[in-house]
């Protein structure tokens, strides 16, 4: 497959030429930064992706071929996979991709280039999200075990392809950047607007937690939130709340309760079944 080919190819969105070039100029470098990785561990593929919340991104990956098919079909479009909009920030999420793939996208990765038996980091951030893939052959079933006790070498690993690639990963290069068209913000500021609605539509002024604790309206949308994963951080965004307001309340709660952590409280949340009910009402 040719990128003379793809350049004909309708699939491929006019505005993503520069980026498909930029991919296949750095496939080289990719791949001498990962033959530590390659050579000690039995992968055979690492990418990168850096999406930020308009939907554009930034993307390299070790394989050339994979890259040019990745291009070709659009697969940078595909928010089943990238769509992270409700996971926690500053918080790193762990996905293994193992078994029969779902989706275009996974099957051709799989079928057509033998990079099975994934792992998937995300990790999410204000502005930005990072996505890391490390994938070996279909024989190399071993990989999960070396996914899930030397998750401390991989971490290791992507601080250092950072440092090899800092110059190349970081700013906003519009040559080099992905338009997309997965709906980042749209969909998030949909989400917020449906949980708006549910909390003016219980019209509560305070709410019985269990027998020894109540809590204020907005006391339950914090806890609501906090029991979603949501950082203090988030909560304060979504709420219209300053942070160190958040961090009172909790603090508070925590007080009456007798409890020292955020996770008890989450804890009480769910023994409780607090919003379980009331979300299946509404």
């Amino acid at each position: 497959m040719k990128t003379e080919s793809l350049q004909t190819n309708q699939s491929l969105e006019t505005s993503n030429f520069s980026a498909l070039k930029f991919n296949e100029s750095i496939t080289e470098k990719i791949d001498l930064i990962c033959t530590p990785l390659f050579q000690h561990f039995g992968m055979t593929h690492f990418g990168h992706i850096k999406i930020f919340n308009n939907g554009s991104m930034l993307r390299v990956a070790n394989n050339k071929k994979w890259t040019q098919r990745y291009f070709e079909s659009g697969f940078y479009n595909d928010g089943s996979l990238y769509n992270i909009h409700t996971l926690s920030e500053e918080k790193s999420h762990f996905l293994l991709l193992t078994g029969a793939p779902k989706g275009d996208h996974l099957t051709s990765l799989c079928t057509e280039f033998d990079i099975w038996n994934a792992l998937a980091i995300y990790e999410k951030f204000e502005g930005y999200s990072n996505f890391w893939f490390f994938g070996t052959s279909r024989e190399n079933t071993e990989a999960i075990n070396f996914y899930m006790n030397k998750m401390n070498v991989l971490n290791k690993f992507i601080l250092y392809f950072k440092d090899k690639l800092y110059d190349d990963l970081n700013g906003m290069d519009a040559d080099k950047l992905i338009y997309s068209n997965i709906p980042f913000l749209e969909e998030t500021n949909a989400e917020r607007e449906k949980i708006k609605q549910f909390f003016d539509l219980l019209n509560i002024k305070s709410y019985k937690i269990n027998d020894h604790l109540s809590v204020s309206k907005k006391e339950f949308e914090y806890l609501f939130f906090l029991a979603q994963g949501k950082t203090s951080k988030e909560i304060a965004r979504l709420t219209n709340s300053s942070f160190r307001t958040i961090e009172s309340h909790f603090e508070d709660i925590k007080r009456k309760v007798k409890c020292q952590k955020k996770s008890q409280l989450i804890d009480l949340i769910k023994d409780n079944n607090i919003f379980h009910s009331l979300l299946n009402r509404y």
